[in-house]
């Protein structure tokens, strides 16, 4: 559960990173697409739901993006000597 972790305590040593806040955007329109093809799929609309699919999986690599870039900076992060 991504959204929980983001939202807690543990993320905030991460939270000053450009990479923390870059996630918040297509992590909510992975979320966002999601509803819709839900909501698509449930009124039959095959190409709207195909449509939100196509949308949140767009979404998914810009979140995965965003993860591969925070996992860098939090590496350079913890590499540093205190």
């Amino acid at each position: 559960r991504f959204g929980k972790w983001y939202n807690s305590d543990a993320s905030k040593p991460f939270r000053h990173l450009p990479a923390f806040e870059a996630v918040r955007s297509p992590h909510q329109a992975q979320h966002k697409a999601a509803h819709a093809a839900l909501d698509a799929c449930a009124r039959k609309d095959n190409a709207a739901a195909e449509a939100a699919f196509s949308q949140m999986e767009t979404a998914t690599i810009g979140v995965l993006a965003a993860l591969k870039q925070l996992a860098n900076e939090a590496a350079k992060m913890m590499a540093k000597p205190t």
